[in-house]
């Protein structure tokens, strides 16, 4: 506990006299009332407050009321409001105070303190402290449960400072599914891994090999794992399934590319009967160059034009058309 003299020290007061320093402002020890205030702020030099969603411990140096100058452990001064503290306490060290709540937060059971709490009314945290222990929760029993509360947000909803709601059951069960099955993917999504990097191609990748190598969807496991053994063996995607003996023929693989890059719908066109298709004679246009050679497919076909064909256009070259008419050759008198 710190003396009145390092408080008179630390404010430039001289010793002599009866006052001390209190929210900023000097003040007279000479009443009863002044002398409780005195020794509440000689007993509450740290605090433990939430600061953007992370909580820390400072050493205050300045009590404004509404706001407070605090030290961090590593020598960091800051300015906080008075609404963000959470704890007022005097012992243990800042550092020590944090290992001892990290350390006993990590020993509650989320489960065991939400089947505590009633799950339509909220609660603050310290009641839930007290209720835990059995007994008035010290500042370090307090602050872990603060912790545990605020790290279990599936379990417990923050409602405000320092008070909670605990989870409806629907939305918990919903929640912790959620989770169970986003752990057995990472754990198959490694072993996926593990195998592609050994050139092992994974029995769950042959059903969906054709979508891998063609249409991937980057949203499924089986792709995240390839992309990933991609990028740690500096190789393409269908470099490395061919590493894997996912791809036994290579014109197979190319062929199949351009089938469905140009036949996306397949290639299974069905039986088309002879009275559906389209008479060339039909398509036979005067003047058009296109048609006289319909004519004579239809001509070799057995059709019967109902014309004769077409005269075909006949053109110049261009240069010939535009060239101009050469000027007439000049004799002189000497070519006889």
């Amino acid at each position: 506990m710190r003396s009145a003299s390092a408080v008179q020290k630390r404010a430039r007061i001289p010793a002599q006299g009866p006052h001390f320093v209190l929210c900023g402002h000097l003040c007279s020890t000479g009443s009863s009332r002044n002398l409780f205030l005195y020794s509440q702020a000689l007993l509450t030099l740290n605090v433990f407050y939430e600061e953007e969603g992370t909580f820390k411990v400072g050493s205050v140096l300045a009590d404004n009321t509404t706001s407070l100058h605090v030290e961090a452990p590593h020598g960091k001064r800051a300015k906080i409001k008075a609404a963000s503290v959470l704890l007022r306490f005097d012992a243990p060290s800042l550092s020590e105070f944090m290992d001892v709540a990290q350390k006993t937060a990590e020993d509650l059971d989320p489960n065991f303190l939400w089947e505590c709490c009633e799950s339509e009314a909220e609660f603050a945290s310290d009641t839930l402290a007290a209720d835990y222990f059995g007994h008035t929760a010290t500042p370090e029993e307090a602050a872990a449960v603060l912790i545990r509360l605020h790290s279990a947000p599936m379990y417990f909803y923050k409602k405000g400072r320092g008070r909670y709601k605990a989870a409806p059951p629907k939305a918990l069960e919903a929640a912790l599914a959620s989770q169970e099955k986003k752990r057995r993917q990472a754990e198959q999504q490694a072993r996926y891994i593990e195998l592609l990097e050994k050139f092992t191609l994974p029995e769950e990748f042959k059903p969906a090999l054709f979508n891998l190598l063609y249409r991937p969807d980057k949203n499924t496991v089986e792709w995240k794992a390839l992309e990933t053994a991609c990028a740690s063996t500096k190789l393409s995607v269908s470099q490395l399934l061919e590493k894997c003996g996912a791809i036994p023929s290579t014109h197979d693989y190319h062929l199949n590319r351009f089938l469905l890059e140009h036949f996306p719908a397949g290639t299974g066109f069905g039986s088309v009967d002879a009275g559906e298709l389209l008479h060339l004679s039909s398509l036979i246009k005067p003047g058009c160059r296109a048609s006289a050679r319909c004519w004579n497919v239809a001509a070799r076909l057995g059709e019967r034009p109902p014309r004769e064909p077409p005269p075909r256009p006949r053109s110049l070259p261009l240069a010939r058309a535009t060239r101009a008419p050469a000027p007439p050759e000049r004799r002189l008198p000497c070519d006889g």
